[in-house]
Order: structure tokens, then C-alpha cells, then sequence
């Protein structure tokens, strides 16, 4: 048998910084995940070591001093001294800094595809900035987006870089080959147990056999996890069948899109009250939206029913209809309420929706107690239009 007792955790009393000068102490405690214990340490268990979190921090803090121009930064290992009485661990990291290096000259070399000011403009980082690595590599990934935009989605942006050490500067040569043009493949849909794969296709911006755009792909998930049918929305692209395809998977993974409600009340005037409701943003996994409700008491019956659909026809084009019925017993006379409406709208663009809602109602009024001088039996039927216009900026 092998009995382990495992003891405490080793809590951390303090991180101290040795051979930094250009940031402080608190500065590169931020930058760091590990962290010395506080009376918080309780509640969110900070300030317990681990040896792989450390590790990774030695590679924040490498990153931090890049992106801040100190290209030559060398972190050594953290020393770990272990405070056996006590119970504690102090944890000390030697920096040596370094020279701080700017941006030098920048070059490019552009086709027909993509311009050297395009280059440049997407780039961001200038001539004379304190050079970051951090900028660099996001500026490749505008590069590459700009020429994914434009069907070259596997385009190669490559940074070649020069450190002159007597001027302190970085020499920046961005390299581009874009390749071939890359068109779509294969959509593929996965994971909709319940809704229906037009739902999910009708929101893409791509079609098989167009030219791959990673902007429009990108405005695709979005649009998809706008409908707020899926917990998750995943998009994988991958090499098709061709050279010059690429296939699309889409992994959505399905939540709950209705919801129903009960209650129940008293009242003086109208006794027991009972409402009930129930809605549905995914009927059938036709992405159509049901809503009913109902109102009842002695005194007063009321019914609600709205159904909509955001894509009639799997177009760009919505509609819905609702009516309601409502039936109420006052002390002098009876009013019923009957009444319907008809929306109709358009998408105009990717962000903007315009619409126009038609609603009439016939108003009626019955068993009018003769002692009401003011009200009398009578029926009128009203009617209303009114535009709507959304933008939407998700």
C-alpha cells in the first residue's frame, strides 16, 4: 500500500522583478497570471503556485517587452524560495531589458491584386514607431484578409525582418505571394438536430461556386448566431476536391427557443385572474415565430395570437399576421374587442429593415345600462398603418 499525503498548497507571499527599468513592478505583475496571495486569495484562489502557469508567464512577460520594441529581452528562469516554516513562496525573475528598437523602412511588393498603399494602410504600424510583434503579426492577418476578400484565401504574407543594432531600428520587408484564386466548394451544415438546414443556408453571404470572401464568411456566422436559435456556431474551412475549392462546414449546436408561462391572481373587482402564454422563435425549425397568450377572470376573457416570418419564401422579404379577441364585462355595459393586423417588411441591406404594419379592430359596446347618459349601444371599427424602420448593427 502507498499512502500520499498531499499537505497544503504553496501559497505565494511575493513576486519581485530584478533588472527592470523601463516598466515597474506593478506593470509586470499585470502582465503575469500568477499572483501573490491577497485577502481575496479566499474567494477566487489566487495566489496558489503552479509551475505550468509560470512557465507561460515567462513567455507573457518575453511578448510584453516585444511589443514594446525590446526585441533582445532575455527572462530568466524564476527562482523559487520556499519558506518551510512560514508556509510561503517567494518567487523572484531577472529581466535584462535590452535596447528599445523602432520601425526602420518598410517595403512591400504589390500586384494587381492588392496595392502597395493597400499594403501599407492594412499594415498600420509606421516608420519610426516603436516596433511591436504584435502589431506586425496583426497587420499580416489584415494583409491576408484583404487578399481573402478577394478570392485569394490562401494567400502567403510573409515579414521579413532586418534588426540594425547601430541605428536601433527594424527594416520590415512584407513579402506577398496570393497564390490562386480559391472559390466555394461544398456548404455543409451539421449539428441542427431541430432546425432546418434552409434556416441556417439562407443566412450565408456565400454560395457554392462563388468566389471565396472571408468578410462575407465572417458576416455569415454572424448573421446565423443573430437568429439566437444555437448555443455555439462553429465554421471550418478546408481544401475541396479541387485546388482552386474550398468546402465550408458550419457546426451549430441547437438551444431551447421556446417558453411557456403560467400565473394565477385574485382581485377584488374581476375575482380569480388567470394568465397563461406561450411563444415559439423556431416553430417547427422553420425559424417562424408563434406567440399566444390569454387573459381570463370573471369579468374579462383576452386572446392574443402573433405568427411571423422573418424570410417568407427564403427571401429578404418578412410578414406576420395577429389578431386578438378581448371580451370585457364593466359594472354599466359590455365591450368586445375583435380585431387583426398584417406587417409586411424588407431587408434593404445588410443592417437596415423597412416595414409597414396594417391593423384594424371593430369595437363594440353592448348591454348599456340605461342610467348611462354617456355611452350607448354602438359599434366602430377603426384602422391603422404604421412604418416601422430598424437598424440593426450587430
Amino acid at each position: 500500500h502507498i499512502r500520499v499525503r498531499e499537505g497544503e498548497k504553496g501559497r505565494i507571499k511575493d513576486i519581485r522583478f530584478f533588472g527592470n527599468k523601463k516598466f515597474s513592478v506593478d506593470d509586470l505583475r499585470d502582465v503575469i497570471e500568477t499572483k501573490a496571495e491577497s485577502w481575496l486569495s479566499f474567494i477566487d484562489d489566487s495566489g496558489i503556485y503552479k509551475k505550468d502557469i509560470l512557465k507561460l508567464d515567462v513567455f507573457r512577460l518575453e511578448g510584453y517587452y516585444q511589443d514594446n520594441g525590446y526585441l533582445r529581452v532575455q527572462i530568466q528562469e524564476p527562482k523559487i524560495n520556499i519558506d518551510n516554516k512560514n508556509k510561503k513562496i517567494n518567487i523572484s525573475i531577472s529581466i535584462e531589458e535590452g535596447l528599445q528598437y523602432r520601425v526602420g523602412k518598410i517595403t512591400t511588393n504589390p500586384d494587381d491584386t492588392v496595392s502597395g498603399d493597400d499594403i501599407l494602410k492594412a499594415l498600420k504600424i509606421r516608420e519610426r514607431d516603436v516596433y511591436s510583434l504584435s502589431e506586425v503579426r496583426q497587420g499580416v492577418m489584415n494583409i491576408g484578409d484583404i487578399y481573402s476578400e478577394r478570392g485569394y484565401a490562401f494567400a502567403d504574407i510573409n515579414p521579413v525582418t532586418k534588426i540594425n543594432d547601430e541605428s536601433r531600428t527594424v527594416d520590415i520587408n512584407i513579402e506577398t505571394d496570393r497564390g490562386r484564386k480559391i472559390y466555394v466548394g461544398e456548404i455543409n451544415v451539421i449539428g441542427n438536430t431541430r432546425t432546418l438546414d434552409n434556416v441556417i443556408r439562407r443566412e450565408f453571404r456565400l454560395k457554392e461556386g462563388d468566389l471565396f470572401d472571408s468578410v462575407k464568411l465572417r458576416r455569415s456566422k454572424q448573421r446565423i448566431n443573430n437568429l439566437q436559435f444555437f448555443e455555439d456556431v462553429k465554421i471550418d474551412t478546408r481544401r475541396g476536391r479541387e485546388p482552386d475549392l474550398i468546402d465550408i462546414t458550419t457546426a451549430v449546436t441547437e438551444r431551447a427557443t421556446g417558453s411557456v408561462n403560467v400565473g394565477a391572481g385574485f382581485s377584488s373587482t374581476e375575482n380569480l385572474i388567470f394568465n397563461a402564454g406561450i411563444s415559439q422563435n423556431n416553430f417547427l425549425g422553420t425559424g417562424r415565430r408563434v406567440v399566444f397568450s390569454t387573459n381570463l377572470s370573471s369579468r374579462r376573457t383576452d386572446f392574443n395570437l402573433s405568427l411571423t416570418d422573418p424570410r417568407l419564401f427564403d427571401s429578404e422579404m418578412s410578414g406576420g399576421v395577429d389578431a386578438f379577441n378581448r371580451k370585457t364585462n364593466f359594472y354599466s355595459y359590455m365591450a368586445r374587442n375583435t380585431g387583426a393586423g398584417f406587417r409586411l417588411g424588407k431587408s434593404f441591406s445588410e443592417h437596415d429593415w423597412m416595414g409597414v404594419n396594417y391593423n384594424f379592430a371593430n369595437n363594440k359596446i353592448t348591454d348599456v345600462v340605461t342610467s348611462t347618459s354617456y355611452l350607448k349601444n354602438e359599434t366602430r371599427v377603426t384602422s391603422r398603418i404604421t412604418p416601422s424602420f430598424i437598424r440593426d448593427t450587430r
